[in-house]
């Protein structure tokens, strides 16, 4: 918490990185107890880093437009929300009792291929893909 302070007040985006990453770390270092389901620790965890980075962003007034404030914190909740239920329905799939089978496996990294491909492709609609389209 002392690094996402820091970063707030600072308006620097490193100590912010660190703190998701240590607060990530937390729940996975062995004799913790995880009182929450993990599902529920990765949504607020998004959560924390998205209002984070929000409160971050919105210092420069050039970013801010009030009227896309409520759109905005309606999507980041959608994605919350639906994040933390397909990684519920992921723990729930993964906790069932059953045998593997070559069938299986395959169908399972064809459905993450088919996902990545799915990132990919949208990252690449944003102009996210790292290449210049404008010289």
């Amino acid at each position: 918490m002392v690094f996402i302070a820091g970063a707030l007040v600072s308006g620097r985006i490193a100590p912010l990185a660190i703190a998701i990453v240590l607060l990530g770390a937390v729940y996975v270092i062995p004799g913790v107890d995880g009182a929450l389901p993990v599902s529920i620790y990765a949504g607020a965890l998004l959560l924390t880093a998205e209002l984070a980075w929000w409160s971050i962003d919105e210092r420069v007034p050039a970013r801010v437009e009030l009227r896309t404030r409520d759109k905005r914190l309606a999507a980041l909740l959608a994605v919350v929300a639906g994040g933390t239920a397909a990684a519920a329905l992921v723990q729930l799939a993964a906790s069932t009792d059953s045998e593997r089978s070559p069938t299986a496996t395959t169908i399972a990294v064809a459905a993450a291929l088919a996902c990545l491909a799915v990132v990919a492709l949208l990252g690449r609609a944003r102009g996210l893909g790292g290449t210049k389209t404008n010289a």
